[in-house]
Protein backbone atom coordinates (compact mmCIF):
# COMPACT_ATOMS: atom_id res chain seq x y z
CA UNK A 1 0.00 0.00 0.00
CA UNK A 2 3.18 2.52 0.90
CA UNK A 3 3.98 1.63 -2.85
CA UNK A 4 0.80 2.79 -4.25
CA UNK A 5 0.63 6.18 -2.21
CA UNK A 6 3.94 6.86 -3.28
CA UNK A 7 3.15 6.69 -6.98
CA UNK A 8 -0.15 8.22 -6.71
CA UNK A 9 1.34 11.40 -4.54
CA UNK A 10 4.13 11.37 -7.25
CA UNK A 11 1.78 11.90 -10.23
CA UNK A 12 -0.28 14.71 -8.34
CA UNK A 13 3.02 16.44 -7.86
CA UNK A 14 3.88 16.25 -11.44
CA UNK A 15 0.48 17.03 -13.06
CA UNK A 16 0.01 19.50 -15.45
CA UNK A 17 -2.78 21.30 -17.59
CA UNK A 18 -2.93 18.98 -20.47
CA UNK A 19 -3.90 19.87 -24.07
CA UNK A 20 -7.51 19.06 -24.69
CA UNK A 21 -7.67 17.29 -20.68
CA UNK A 22 -7.82 20.19 -18.12
CA UNK A 23 -6.77 19.35 -14.83
CA UNK A 24 -4.82 21.83 -11.94
CA UNK A 25 -2.44 20.61 -9.63
CA UNK A 26 -3.47 21.07 -5.66
CA UNK A 27 -3.32 19.30 -2.18
CA UNK A 28 -5.43 16.53 -2.10
CA UNK A 29 -7.20 14.27 1.03
CA UNK A 30 -5.12 11.53 2.01
CA UNK A 31 -5.39 8.36 0.16
CA UNK A 32 -7.58 5.73 0.72
CA UNK A 33 -6.10 2.59 -0.04
CA UNK A 34 -6.07 -0.21 -1.93
CA UNK A 35 -10.05 -2.24 -1.88
CA UNK A 36 -7.87 -5.53 -3.32
CA UNK A 37 -10.53 -6.14 -5.11
CA UNK A 38 -10.33 -7.19 -8.93
CA UNK A 39 -12.27 -5.46 -11.26
CA UNK A 40 -13.35 -7.07 -14.68
CA UNK A 41 -15.31 -5.03 -17.60
CA UNK A 42 -17.40 -6.55 -20.25
CA UNK A 43 -18.06 -4.15 -22.80
CA UNK A 44 -21.02 -5.45 -25.53
CA UNK A 45 -20.94 -2.22 -27.78
CA UNK A 46 -25.00 -1.31 -28.72
CA UNK A 47 -26.58 -3.57 -26.19
CA UNK A 48 -30.26 -1.55 -25.71
CA UNK A 49 -31.63 -1.64 -22.40
CA UNK A 50 -35.07 -1.55 -23.53
CA UNK A 51 -34.24 -5.04 -25.15
CA UNK A 52 -32.17 -6.26 -22.53
CA UNK A 53 -35.21 -5.55 -19.78
CA UNK A 54 -37.65 -7.50 -22.10
CA UNK A 55 -35.41 -10.67 -23.02
CA UNK A 56 -34.25 -10.61 -19.48
CA UNK A 57 -37.87 -10.63 -18.20
CA UNK A 58 -38.80 -13.22 -20.51
CA UNK A 59 -35.58 -15.65 -19.00
CA UNK A 60 -34.03 -15.85 -21.86
CA UNK A 61 -30.82 -13.74 -20.45
CA UNK A 62 -30.23 -16.00 -17.75
CA UNK A 63 -26.46 -14.96 -16.57
CA UNK A 64 -26.82 -11.04 -17.12
CA UNK A 65 -30.18 -11.19 -15.66
CA UNK A 66 -28.74 -13.05 -12.25
CA UNK A 67 -25.91 -10.40 -12.85
CA UNK A 68 -28.34 -7.28 -12.41
CA UNK A 69 -30.67 -9.06 -10.03
CA UNK A 70 -28.01 -9.48 -7.23
CA UNK A 71 -25.82 -6.66 -8.26
CA UNK A 72 -26.37 -2.80 -9.33
CA UNK A 73 -28.08 -2.30 -12.89
CA UNK A 74 -29.97 0.57 -14.82
CA UNK A 75 -29.60 2.80 -17.46
CA UNK A 76 -26.32 4.01 -18.84
CA UNK A 77 -26.75 7.20 -20.85
CA UNK A 78 -24.46 7.61 -23.55
CA UNK A 79 -23.47 11.25 -25.47
CA UNK A 80 -23.94 12.13 -28.49
CA UNK A 81 -23.14 12.01 -31.80
CA UNK A 82 -23.19 7.61 -30.39
CA UNK A 83 -19.88 6.84 -32.36
CA UNK A 84 -18.81 3.85 -31.02
CA UNK A 85 -14.63 4.44 -30.85
CA UNK A 86 -15.37 8.17 -29.17
CA UNK A 87 -17.24 6.60 -26.52
CA UNK A 88 -15.28 3.26 -25.91
CA UNK A 89 -12.65 6.09 -25.22
CA UNK A 90 -14.72 7.96 -23.08
CA UNK A 91 -15.87 4.66 -21.39
CA UNK A 92 -12.21 4.13 -20.73
CA UNK A 93 -11.07 7.54 -19.65
CA UNK A 94 -14.10 9.59 -17.72
CA UNK A 95 -13.88 11.79 -20.61
CA UNK A 96 -15.37 13.64 -23.26
CA UNK A 97 -13.90 13.11 -26.94
CA UNK A 98 -13.33 16.91 -26.89
CA UNK A 99 -10.76 15.98 -23.75
CA UNK A 100 -9.61 12.77 -25.32
CA UNK A 101 -9.64 13.53 -28.71
CA UNK A 102 -10.70 10.49 -30.37
CA UNK A 103 -14.00 12.19 -32.91
CA UNK A 104 -15.14 9.21 -34.61
CA UNK A 105 -13.99 6.02 -36.49
CA UNK A 106 -11.02 7.81 -39.08
CA UNK A 107 -8.95 10.69 -39.75
CA UNK A 108 -9.14 12.22 -43.46
CA UNK A 109 -6.17 13.86 -45.24
CA UNK A 110 -3.51 12.36 -43.39
CA UNK A 111 -1.69 10.67 -46.59
CA UNK A 112 -3.23 12.35 -49.22
CA UNK A 113 -6.22 14.93 -49.82
CA UNK A 114 -8.82 11.94 -49.91
CA UNK A 115 -7.57 9.56 -47.75
CA UNK A 116 -9.23 7.89 -44.82
CA UNK A 117 -7.67 6.41 -42.79
CA UNK A 118 -8.96 5.01 -39.02
CA UNK A 119 -8.43 6.40 -36.19
CA UNK A 120 -5.84 4.75 -33.25
CA UNK A 121 -4.26 5.10 -30.10
CA UNK A 122 -1.79 7.22 -31.29
CA UNK A 123 -4.51 10.21 -30.80
CA UNK A 124 -5.78 9.75 -27.76
CA UNK A 125 -4.99 13.05 -25.67
CA UNK A 126 -5.28 11.56 -22.15
CA UNK A 127 -4.49 9.30 -19.98
CA UNK A 128 -6.46 5.79 -20.27
CA UNK A 129 -7.96 3.75 -17.25
CA UNK A 130 -4.68 1.30 -18.01
CA UNK A 131 -2.21 4.05 -17.80
CA UNK A 132 -3.32 5.32 -14.37
CA UNK A 133 -3.22 1.63 -12.90
CA UNK A 134 0.28 1.17 -14.17
CA UNK A 135 1.23 4.38 -12.52
CA UNK A 136 -0.48 3.14 -9.38
CA UNK A 137 1.27 -0.42 -9.53
CA UNK A 138 -1.81 -2.25 -10.69
CA UNK A 139 -1.63 -4.60 -13.29
CA UNK A 140 -4.50 -5.12 -16.31
CA UNK A 141 -5.25 -7.16 -19.40
CA UNK A 142 -7.32 -6.30 -22.61
CA UNK A 143 -9.15 -8.04 -24.79
CA UNK A 144 -10.97 -6.54 -28.10
CA UNK A 145 -10.95 -3.17 -26.93
CA UNK A 146 -11.94 -0.30 -29.65
CA UNK A 147 -8.92 2.42 -29.93
CA UNK A 148 -6.29 0.20 -28.32
CA UNK A 149 -4.08 -0.28 -31.46
CA UNK A 150 -1.22 -0.13 -31.73
CA UNK A 151 -0.95 -1.23 -28.03
CA UNK A 152 0.52 0.67 -25.33
CA UNK A 153 3.08 -0.93 -23.39
CA UNK A 154 1.81 -0.70 -20.00
CA UNK A 155 -0.17 -3.55 -19.68
CA UNK A 156 0.22 -7.33 -18.79
CA UNK A 157 -1.07 -7.83 -21.83
CA UNK A 158 -3.16 -5.97 -24.53
CA UNK A 159 -5.13 -8.22 -27.25
CA UNK A 160 -6.78 -5.31 -29.43
CA UNK A 161 -9.61 -5.35 -32.07
CA UNK A 162 -7.48 -5.35 -34.98
CA UNK A 163 -6.29 -8.61 -33.15
CA UNK A 164 -9.52 -10.14 -33.24
CA UNK A 165 -10.22 -9.13 -36.51
CA UNK A 166 -6.81 -10.92 -37.48
CA UNK A 167 -7.76 -14.08 -35.95
CA UNK A 168 -11.30 -14.40 -37.19
CA UNK A 169 -10.62 -13.46 -41.27
CA UNK A 170 -7.41 -15.31 -42.13
CA UNK A 171 -9.47 -17.68 -44.04
CA UNK A 172 -11.89 -16.55 -46.76
CA UNK A 173 -12.76 -13.40 -48.45
CA UNK A 174 -10.66 -11.42 -45.89
CA UNK A 175 -7.08 -10.18 -47.19
CA UNK A 176 -4.28 -9.25 -44.39
CA UNK A 177 -2.30 -6.94 -45.05
CA UNK A 178 1.31 -8.82 -45.53
CA UNK A 179 3.58 -5.73 -44.68
CA UNK A 180 2.42 -5.16 -41.07
CA UNK A 181 3.06 -8.24 -38.60
CA UNK A 182 0.02 -9.32 -37.30
CA UNK A 183 2.58 -9.44 -33.81
CA UNK A 184 1.90 -5.59 -33.99
CA UNK A 185 -1.18 -5.67 -33.20
CA UNK A 186 -0.80 -7.15 -29.72
CA UNK A 187 1.39 -6.51 -26.47
CA UNK A 188 3.82 -8.21 -25.58
CA UNK A 189 4.57 -9.21 -29.34
CA UNK A 190 5.29 -12.79 -28.45
CA UNK A 191 1.33 -13.11 -27.19
CA UNK A 192 0.28 -13.82 -31.22
CA UNK A 193 1.83 -17.11 -31.52
CA UNK A 194 -0.08 -18.17 -28.28
CA UNK A 195 -3.21 -16.95 -28.95
CA UNK A 196 -3.18 -17.26 -33.02
CA UNK A 197 -4.80 -20.72 -32.98
CA UNK A 198 -7.92 -19.57 -30.56
CA UNK A 199 -9.57 -17.89 -33.47
CA UNK A 200 -12.51 -19.20 -34.94
CA UNK A 201 -13.51 -18.48 -38.78
CA UNK A 202 -16.49 -17.89 -40.46
CA UNK A 203 -15.86 -21.19 -41.79
CA UNK A 204 -15.98 -22.96 -39.06
CA UNK A 205 -19.33 -22.60 -37.67
CA UNK A 206 -21.66 -24.73 -38.64
CA UNK A 207 -24.71 -24.28 -40.81
CA UNK A 208 -26.83 -25.87 -37.75
CA UNK A 209 -25.73 -23.16 -35.22
CA UNK A 210 -26.35 -20.71 -37.76
CA UNK A 211 -29.93 -21.75 -38.46
CA UNK A 212 -30.64 -21.85 -34.83
CA UNK A 213 -30.56 -17.69 -34.89
CA UNK A 214 -33.02 -17.67 -37.82
CA UNK A 215 -36.89 -18.24 -37.81
CA UNK A 216 -38.99 -19.68 -40.94
CA UNK A 217 -36.63 -20.92 -43.78
CA UNK A 218 -38.56 -22.02 -46.58
CA UNK A 219 -37.90 -18.80 -48.56
CA UNK A 220 -34.24 -19.21 -48.17
CA UNK A 221 -34.15 -22.57 -48.64
CA UNK A 222 -36.43 -21.92 -52.02
CA UNK A 223 -34.05 -18.84 -53.07
CA UNK A 224 -36.77 -16.44 -53.27
CA UNK A 225 -34.99 -14.41 -50.24
CA UNK A 226 -31.01 -13.59 -50.40
CA UNK A 227 -28.87 -15.02 -48.12
CA UNK A 228 -27.39 -12.92 -44.87
CA UNK A 229 -26.35 -15.71 -43.06
CA UNK A 230 -22.52 -15.16 -43.85
CA UNK A 231 -22.57 -11.35 -42.14
CA UNK A 232 -23.84 -13.24 -39.50
CA UNK A 233 -20.94 -15.61 -39.22
CA UNK A 234 -18.71 -13.03 -39.54
CA UNK A 235 -20.11 -11.26 -36.40
CA UNK A 236 -20.66 -14.36 -34.09
CA UNK A 237 -17.05 -15.66 -35.32
CA UNK A 238 -15.39 -12.44 -34.16
CA UNK A 239 -17.26 -12.10 -30.66
CA UNK A 240 -16.29 -16.26 -30.22
CA UNK A 241 -12.74 -15.33 -30.60
CA UNK A 242 -12.68 -12.58 -28.66
CA UNK A 243 -14.31 -14.51 -25.62
CA UNK A 244 -11.88 -17.68 -26.68
CA UNK A 245 -8.84 -15.38 -25.83
CA UNK A 246 -10.66 -14.35 -22.79
CA UNK A 247 -10.68 -17.98 -21.61
CA UNK A 248 -7.42 -18.23 -22.17
CA UNK A 249 -5.83 -15.10 -20.91
CA UNK A 250 -7.72 -14.54 -17.79
CA UNK A 251 -6.94 -17.75 -15.87
CA UNK A 252 -3.21 -17.69 -17.09
CA UNK A 253 -2.49 -14.28 -16.76
CA UNK A 254 -4.54 -12.83 -13.76
CA UNK A 255 -4.58 -9.33 -13.34
CA UNK A 256 -6.66 -6.70 -11.14
CA UNK A 257 -8.28 -5.26 -14.26
CA UNK A 258 -9.59 -7.15 -17.20
CA UNK A 259 -11.54 -5.71 -19.62
CA UNK A 260 -13.28 -7.66 -22.83
CA UNK A 261 -14.58 -6.18 -25.40
CA UNK A 262 -17.23 -7.47 -28.05
CA UNK A 263 -18.92 -5.74 -31.15
CA UNK A 264 -21.34 -7.95 -32.68
CA UNK A 265 -24.32 -6.99 -30.88
CA UNK A 266 -24.17 -3.19 -32.46
CA UNK A 267 -23.20 -5.11 -35.48
CA UNK A 268 -25.95 -7.68 -35.94
CA UNK A 269 -28.70 -4.75 -34.94
CA UNK A 270 -27.20 -2.52 -37.76
CA UNK A 271 -27.96 -5.62 -40.12
CA UNK A 272 -31.20 -7.10 -39.24
CA UNK A 273 -33.38 -4.28 -37.52
CA UNK A 274 -34.89 -4.15 -41.06
CA UNK A 275 -36.51 -7.56 -40.66
CA UNK A 276 -37.17 -6.91 -37.09
CA UNK A 277 -39.21 -4.25 -37.67
CA UNK A 278 -39.52 -3.54 -41.42
CA UNK A 279 -42.50 -0.94 -41.22
CA UNK A 280 -39.40 1.41 -40.27
CA UNK A 281 -37.52 0.37 -43.56
CA UNK A 282 -38.68 3.05 -45.87
CA UNK A 283 -36.27 2.61 -49.40
CA UNK A 284 -37.75 1.56 -52.04
CA UNK A 285 -36.53 -1.83 -52.27
CA UNK A 286 -39.50 -3.89 -50.18
CA UNK A 287 -38.39 -6.49 -47.66
CA UNK A 288 -40.46 -9.47 -48.63
CA UNK A 289 -42.22 -10.99 -46.05
CA UNK A 290 -40.23 -14.30 -46.83
CA UNK A 291 -37.07 -12.35 -45.50
CA UNK A 292 -39.21 -11.01 -42.47
CA UNK A 293 -40.01 -14.69 -41.55
CA UNK A 294 -36.59 -15.96 -41.82
CA UNK A 295 -34.53 -12.74 -40.12
CA UNK A 296 -36.90 -11.12 -38.08
CA UNK A 297 -35.38 -13.06 -35.13
CA UNK A 298 -31.61 -12.87 -35.21
CA UNK A 299 -31.44 -9.78 -33.01
CA UNK A 300 -33.35 -11.15 -29.94
CA UNK A 301 -31.08 -14.33 -30.52
CA UNK A 302 -28.27 -12.68 -30.68
CA UNK A 303 -28.78 -11.16 -27.20
CA UNK A 304 -29.31 -14.70 -26.31
CA UNK A 305 -25.61 -15.67 -27.65
CA UNK A 306 -24.01 -12.58 -26.08
CA UNK A 307 -25.51 -13.93 -22.56
CA UNK A 308 -24.30 -17.28 -23.07
CA UNK A 309 -20.76 -15.61 -23.91
CA UNK A 310 -21.08 -13.37 -20.91
CA UNK A 311 -21.52 -16.67 -18.89
CA UNK A 312 -18.38 -18.26 -20.46
CA UNK A 313 -16.23 -14.88 -19.42
CA UNK A 314 -18.07 -14.79 -15.74
CA UNK A 315 -17.14 -18.78 -15.18
CA UNK A 316 -13.19 -17.23 -15.13
CA UNK A 317 -13.86 -14.58 -11.97
CA UNK A 318 -13.17 -15.65 -8.75
CA UNK A 319 -15.15 -14.06 -5.27
CA UNK A 320 -12.63 -11.05 -5.15
CA UNK A 321 -13.71 -9.79 -8.57
CA UNK A 322 -16.32 -6.59 -8.99
CA UNK A 323 -17.56 -7.32 -12.42
CA UNK A 324 -19.06 -4.50 -14.22
CA UNK A 325 -21.28 -5.19 -17.74
CA UNK A 326 -21.76 -1.90 -19.87
CA UNK A 327 -22.35 -0.53 -23.43
CA UNK A 328 -21.58 2.26 -25.26
CA UNK A 329 -24.89 3.20 -26.23
CA UNK A 330 -28.67 1.84 -26.86
CA UNK A 331 -30.48 1.12 -30.77
CA UNK A 332 -33.37 3.10 -32.12
CA UNK A 333 -33.14 1.48 -35.57
CA UNK A 334 -34.51 3.19 -38.62
CA UNK A 335 -36.28 5.08 -36.83
CA UNK A 336 -33.16 7.08 -35.62
CA UNK A 337 -32.62 8.27 -32.18
CA UNK A 338 -35.00 10.73 -30.39
CA UNK A 339 -34.47 14.08 -31.47
CA UNK A 340 -32.77 12.67 -34.74
CA UNK A 341 -34.58 14.30 -37.98
CA UNK A 342 -33.76 12.46 -40.88
CA UNK A 343 -32.69 14.00 -44.36
CA UNK A 344 -34.23 13.06 -47.80
CA UNK A 345 -32.29 10.36 -48.85
CA UNK A 346 -31.57 9.47 -45.12
CA UNK A 347 -35.15 7.82 -43.73
CA UNK A 348 -33.38 4.52 -42.83
CA UNK A 349 -30.64 6.48 -40.60
CA UNK A 350 -28.05 4.65 -41.49
CA UNK A 351 -24.86 4.50 -39.03
CA UNK A 352 -24.63 6.13 -35.61
CA UNK A 353 -27.97 7.52 -36.28
CA UNK A 354 -29.40 4.26 -35.56
CA UNK A 355 -28.54 4.44 -31.96
CA UNK A 356 -29.85 5.77 -28.77
CA UNK A 357 -28.67 7.24 -25.75
CA UNK A 358 -30.10 4.19 -23.16
CA UNK A 359 -27.57 1.48 -23.05
CA UNK A 360 -26.55 -1.05 -19.95
CA UNK A 361 -24.68 -0.98 -16.75
CA UNK A 362 -24.27 -3.76 -14.42
CA UNK A 363 -22.13 -3.85 -11.73
CA UNK A 364 -21.70 -6.99 -9.28
CA UNK A 365 -19.85 -8.14 -6.35
CA UNK A 366 -18.34 -8.19 -3.08
CA UNK A 367 -19.05 -4.68 -1.94
CA UNK A 368 -21.71 -3.57 -4.20
CA UNK A 369 -25.45 -3.05 -2.99
CA UNK A 370 -27.53 -5.95 -4.56
CA UNK A 371 -31.18 -5.25 -5.66
CA UNK A 372 -30.01 -1.42 -6.47
CA UNK A 373 -31.24 0.49 -9.58
CA UNK A 374 -28.40 2.86 -10.53
CA UNK A 375 -30.11 6.04 -11.62
CA UNK A 376 -28.46 8.95 -13.81
CA UNK A 377 -25.45 7.22 -14.84
CA UNK A 378 -23.26 8.02 -17.73
CA UNK A 379 -20.45 6.72 -20.18
CA UNK A 380 -18.36 9.02 -18.47
CA UNK A 381 -18.81 7.32 -15.24
CA UNK A 382 -17.44 3.63 -16.05
CA UNK A 383 -13.88 4.89 -15.34
CA UNK A 384 -14.04 6.61 -11.99
CA UNK A 385 -16.23 3.79 -10.52
CA UNK A 386 -13.75 1.35 -11.76
CA UNK A 387 -10.49 3.27 -9.76
CA UNK A 388 -13.26 3.69 -6.56
CA UNK A 389 -13.56 -0.09 -6.78
CA UNK A 390 -9.97 -0.26 -6.69
CA UNK A 391 -9.20 2.13 -3.95
CA UNK A 392 -8.11 4.39 -6.29
CA UNK A 393 -9.02 8.32 -6.47
CA UNK A 394 -11.17 9.84 -9.52
CA UNK A 395 -9.56 13.03 -11.01
CA UNK A 396 -11.63 16.31 -11.05
CA UNK A 397 -10.33 16.85 -14.56
CA UNK A 398 -12.59 13.49 -15.23
CA UNK A 399 -16.15 14.32 -17.25
CA UNK A 400 -17.83 11.42 -14.93
CA UNK A 401 -17.98 10.73 -11.11
CA UNK A 402 -18.23 7.12 -9.12
CA UNK A 403 -21.44 5.62 -9.03
CA UNK A 404 -21.49 5.69 -5.27
CA UNK A 405 -25.01 4.39 -4.94
CA UNK A 406 -23.57 0.97 -6.44
CA UNK A 407 -21.82 -0.03 -3.79
CA UNK A 408 -22.36 -1.00 -0.01
CA UNK A 409 -22.45 1.66 2.85
CA UNK A 410 -20.06 -0.27 5.03
CA UNK A 411 -17.78 -0.99 1.72
CA UNK A 412 -17.38 2.91 1.48
CA UNK A 413 -17.25 3.36 5.28
CA UNK A 414 -13.99 1.32 4.73
CA UNK A 415 -13.13 3.01 1.70
CA UNK A 416 -14.45 6.22 1.49
CA UNK A 417 -14.26 7.79 -2.33
CA UNK A 418 -11.37 10.31 -2.73
CA UNK A 419 -10.61 12.17 -6.08
CA UNK A 420 -7.46 14.58 -6.78
CA UNK A 421 -6.86 17.11 -9.46
CA UNK A 422 -5.67 15.33 -12.48
CA UNK A 423 -3.58 12.14 -13.74
CA UNK A 424 -2.24 14.01 -16.39
CA UNK A 425 1.20 13.85 -16.61
CA UNK A 426 1.62 15.62 -20.37
CA UNK A 427 3.42 12.66 -21.86
CA UNK A 428 0.49 11.82 -23.93
CA UNK A 429 0.59 14.62 -27.07
CA UNK A 430 -2.23 12.58 -28.49
CA UNK A 431 -0.82 14.48 -32.20
CA UNK A 432 0.79 11.70 -33.93
CA UNK A 433 -0.27 10.54 -37.25
CA UNK A 434 -2.62 7.54 -36.89
CA UNK A 435 -0.72 3.53 -37.20
CA UNK A 436 -1.95 2.01 -39.82
CA UNK A 437 -3.09 -2.22 -38.79
CA UNK A 438 -2.77 -5.43 -40.93
CA UNK A 439 -6.88 -5.20 -41.74
CA UNK A 440 -7.46 -1.77 -41.93
CA UNK A 441 -8.94 -2.26 -45.91
CA UNK A 442 -11.25 -5.08 -43.94
CA UNK A 443 -12.38 -2.82 -41.22
CA UNK A 444 -13.35 0.15 -43.76
CA UNK A 445 -15.36 -2.20 -45.60
CA UNK A 446 -16.98 -3.26 -42.71
CA UNK A 447 -17.90 0.47 -42.04
CA UNK A 448 -19.56 0.97 -44.94
CA UNK A 449 -21.55 -1.94 -44.83
CA UNK A 450 -23.12 -0.45 -41.74
CA UNK A 451 -23.26 2.97 -42.63
CA UNK A 452 -20.35 4.55 -40.36
CA UNK A 453 -18.39 6.01 -43.40
CA UNK A 454 -19.13 6.87 -46.76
Amino acid sequence: MKRVLAVVLAVVAVASVFPGCGGESDERAPFTGDTGKKVLIIGFDGLDWGRFERLASEGRLPNLAALADSGASGVLRSVPPYVSPTIWTSIATGKLGEKHGIGGFTVYGVSGADSVTLISSKEIRCRTLWEILADSGMSSGIVGWLVAYPPLPVTDYTVTSKTVAAMSRRVGRFIIKSDIPLEATVHPPELWGEIEPLGTRPSEIPEEILNGYLGKTSGLEDGLIEDRTDFLADRLAADLTAVAVAEKLIPERPTRLTAVYMAGCDQISHFFWRYWEPESWKREDQIPDEAVEAYSTVIDRYYENVDEMAGRILRLRDGNTIVVVCSDHGFAGHRGHSGFEPTPGRETAFGQYMHRQEGVIIVHGPGIAAGERIEGATILDVTPTVLAALGLPAARDMDGRPLASAFEPSFLDRHPIDEIATYETGERAGTEAPAESPVDEEEKELLRSLGYID
